[in-house]
């Protein structure tokens, strides 16, 4: 959204795939325009930076989850070794008892 340097105000609209400039001539009438078009800019903008925010929050929720789950695997590995149990091709499995002979 430019005012050229006569005073005149285009704006620029990607359509289709290709840009093209609005025009919306000079005086009042293209003041409000030139408004309108900042104002709901600014809500835009307003908008991105709370999503923004919001995807952060939910990463660093997602990384702490990851935490919590690394520590809940190692604590089952541990309580299971202690209780006779190995890892077989990805699954727990009983120790077989050894013979002492």
């Amino acid at each position: 959204m430019a005012w050229d340097k006569r005073g005149y105000y285009y704006r620029s609209v990607k359509r289709h795939g290709q840009v093209t400039r609005e025009y919306f001539g000079k005086g009042p009438l293209a003041e409000l325009v030139a408004r309108a078009h900042d104002g709901a800019q600014c809500a835009r903008e307003e908008r991105w930076t709370a999503e923004k925010a919001e995807r952060q929050r939910l990463n660093d929720l997602d990384a702490n989850l990851d935490r919590l789950d690394d520590f809940a695997d190692a604590a089952v590995f541990v309580a299971l070794e202690d209780a006779g149990f190995h890892r077989h091709k990805g699954q727990w499995r009983k120790r077989r008892a050894q013979d002492s002979r």
